[in-house]
């Protein structure tokens, strides 16, 4: 692969490229997306079964897919097509490029802002040993 083509401007963005993409690069992409688009499903159905911060992290991941699922697909058929100004390879490029910035984000967040079970369970026992007991 050439990677100098990667810094050619007229390469990137080129109205009219020739051909769409080579057969390896077409199972990737499809790969990707068919991915996106059954992680989207998938966050749906155990989306409605949660409640609380795993279901803030599904719901992130479900518009993720369903975004990346559908743009891309949009974005390939372009290129496969050749439609004009649509299939130029910088936008496809920086999709790729945005999609994977934005996963990192969703799961550094989670990673962040999630609380650790083991410290619920110890301020939940701490809050309780204050609470007047029953007795049996």
């Amino acid at each position: 692969m050439d990677l100098e083509k990667l810094v050619n401007w007229y390469y990137l963005t080129h109205r009219f490229p020739p051909g769409g993409f080579s057969w390896p690069l077409r199972i990737t992409f499809i790969i990707l997306f068919g991915g996106a688009l059954a992680l989207a499903i998938y966050s749906g159905i155990k989306k409605g079964k949660l409640s609380g911060y795993s279901k803030k992290i599904w719901n992130k991941l479900q518009v993720w897919g369903w975004t990346v699922s559908l743009l891309g697909f949009s974005l390939f058929l372009f290129r496969e097509v050749r439609a004009i100004y649509l299939s130029a390879r910088i936008y496809m490029f920086s999709w790729v490029l945005i999609t994977i910035i934005w996963l990192i984000l969703i799961i550094v967040l989670h990673k962040i802002k999630t609380p650790n079970k083991e410290e619920i369970i110890k301020q939940k026992k701490e809050y309780e040993k204050w609470l007047p007991q029953q007795k049996k």
